[in-house]
């Protein structure tokens, strides 16, 4: 990933997991916070900011690991970022 991309994220996210939980709070924890791809790159997702989100090493594992309120939230972000198509 390009060290600008991955600057202005972090400077977005002040450094802090950005995943929004279903009752509407942030998670904010700075604990191994790394890039998480929207769209997985797999599936066509390029190295951009609105693709890319910071997530915290748990959030981050959980939703790979398929966590259930994870994933609603990456849907509905998907959506909005993506008009809909997922």
């Amino acid at each position: 990933m390009n060290k600008n991309i991955l600057n202005a994220l972090l400077e977005r996210s002040d450094g802090r997991c950005e995943i929004i939980f279903n009752n509407g709070f942030r998670c904010n924890s700075n604990y191994a916070v790394s890039p998480h791809h929207i769209l997985f790159k797999s599936r066509g997702g390029k190295d951009e900011m609105s693709n890319l989100v910071m997530a915290c090493q748990k959030c981050h594992g959980e939703i790979h690991r398929g966590s259930k309120e994870k994933h609603q939230w990456i849907i509905r972000y998907k959506k909005s970022r993506f008009g809909g198509s997922i």
